[in-house]
């Protein structure tokens, strides 16, 4: 294919004249050749005042295509011979084609083609970006009441006291308000934490014990 803003030309050309038939229907555009699709089609390059593309070298691929350039036996002046061969060529190597050109040997007398393969590298295709795994989010702490209800929930800091102050501590707390104690929890620090439950019924069933 042509490269943006270049135009196609096709030629009722032969072997022998393709390449001046290419560059007087370029010429006719104010154009010059930039690439030889086949022997009948080519590319004109974009118009003056435009950079001037280095000369088209008709047997040499660019320095950053794998030459696989062959000699096809016999005397046959078909260049789909060159088309198909420099297709398998590049197929072998895990390329695409990227250039050809169709030569041949001999001035005046003809004595068989040359094909010259430019093999480019494919074009690779990123595959989409796996999707990412949200993070899961922070469990809440457990709630600080411990208590039924009906009971009346009391927390205390122990200071540098153990936990065994907690249970006296909590009927203390629990007698000053004319109840008694049910579940109670202690929490070792820094600081030590104790929380308990007043209830004013002895026969409330008493909650698990939470460590």
């Amino acid at each position: 294919h042509c490269e943006p803003g270049e135009t196609n030309v096709t030629t009722p050309s032969d072997i022998n004249s393709c390449r001046m038939d290419l560059q007087t229907a370029c010429g006719r555009q104010g154009r010059v050749v930039s690439k030889l699709r086949d022997i009948w089609q080519g590319c004109c390059q974009v118009p003056l005042p435009c950079p001037v593309k280095p000369p088209v070298k008709w047997s040499q691929c660019a320095a950053t295509d794998t030459d696989k350039t062959f000699r096809p036996t016999g005397v046959k002046r078909d260049c789909h011979i060159c088309q198909d061969g420099c297709k398998k060529k590049c197929d072998a190597i895990g390329a695409r084609v990227g250039d050809q050109f169709c030569g041949f040997q001999g001035d005046t007398v003809f004595l068989g083609l040359v094909c010259t393969c430019c093999c480019r590298e494919k074009t690779m295709i990123r595959p989409p970006a796996a999707p990412t795994t949200p993070a899961l989010p922070t469990p809440l702490p457990a709630p600080d009441n411990i208590c039924k209800p009906k009971d009346i929930f009391v927390a205390f800091q122990l200071g540098s006291r153990s936990c065994a102050s907690c249970s006296p501590e909590c009927e203390k707390k629990c007698l000053g308000m004319a109840s008694s104690m049910v579940p109670i929890q202690c929490r070792e620090g820094p600081p030590r934490k104790g929380k308990c439950c007043c209830t004013e019924s002895n026969a409330a069933a008493a909650l698990p014990l939470n460590g």
